[in-house]
Parts: C-alpha cells; structure tokens; sequence
C-alpha cells in the first residue's frame, strides 16, 4: 500500500509519548538557558569542531554555540509534527489493513525515541562544548562519541526488529 493510499490514524498518545515529549522539550529549554547563563563568561573563539579523541580541532566564534540551539528546536517542532502522521513513513514491511495500526504505534515510538535522544545528544554536546571552552576540561570525553552511537542505532534497531515482529504475527 502507498503512503497515499494509507489509512490515517489518530494515535491517542501514552503515558509514555507524553514523557518524551516533556523529555525533549526540556533539552531544549536546559540548553538555551544554559548558554544564556554562560553567554557573557565565554570567551570569544569556542572549539567548534572536535577530533576522534575529543580535543579540540577547530575554533570559531561563539556564535556557532547558536547551532546546539537552533538545530534541537528544529528537530524537536519537525519530529513532533511527523510523529502525528505516521501513515507517511517508510517501514520495513508492507503495510496492510491488518498490521496498520501496529507499525504506526511502533513508527510513533521510534520517531519520539529518536527525537529525544537526538535532542539530549545536542545538549551534552552543547554542555560539554560550553565546559571546554571555559576550560573545565580539555576534551569532549571519550565516551561521547561512542555512546550515543550505540544509543541512536540500538534505538533503529529494535523498532525495526518489532516492526517485523508486528509483520510476523500478523501473517500467522
């Protein structure tokens, strides 16, 4: 069935979806007011690029700490909106009048999922920029680079495992 063809659904959002949203909507806001308490204390150029190892690589001013603003917001309003419309997504599986309602709750899921995390990942990001720029630290750490890999992909990966699950038992 085509994405056009779909039948639209109205997902009454869980206990859970309403955690995320406030999850994610708080990263937002934690950044800003994090980078509107430090603006003034931040020096002029802030590292704004950072190697494999976490150090520094590159700097700029400190107007590129706008972007672990601007693009969180972005992604928090155009995730939130796309989670109401999950008939649009692509899935891993046909979509039939059987397992609709199935993949849709499950498209919903992932895309909040995601969109927090993504959000999150901005702000230590951000936090963790902000410290070296200040010298708290001299690196963006280690873990920082492999967790939220696991995080994000570990996410894709079992929704799209349970989406073939929903195909699955449908089926049988």
């Amino acid at each position: 069935m085509k994405p056009s063809e779909r039948p639209r659904l109205e997902i009454v959002p869980t206990r859970l979806d309403a955690v995320l949203d406030a999850v994610s909507a708080a990263g937002v806001l934690i950044t800003i007011a994090l980078f509107v308490a430090v603006w003034d204390k931040l020096p002029g150029r802030i590292p704004t690029h950072f190697g494999l190892s976490g150090a520094p690589n590159q700097w700029g001013p400190r107007s590129a700490l706008l972007l672990f603003v601007i693009v969180p917001l972005v992604l928090h309003i155009g995730m939130t909106i796309l989670s109401r419309m999950p008939w649009s997504y692509n899935y891993p599986t046909k979509v039939t009048e059987e397992n609709y309602k199935r993949l849709y709750r499950l498209g919903r899921g992932m895309m909040l999922w995601l969109r927090t995390e993504t959000v999150w990942l901005f702000a230590v990001l951000g936090v963790q920029t902000v410290r070296v720029a200040l010298g708290a630290v001299k690196t963006l750490g280690p873990g920082l680079v492999i967790v939220p890999l696991v995080v994000i992909y570990g996410t894709v990966i079992y929704y799209i495992v349970m989406m073939y699950r929903a195909r699955r038992s449908v089926q049988a």
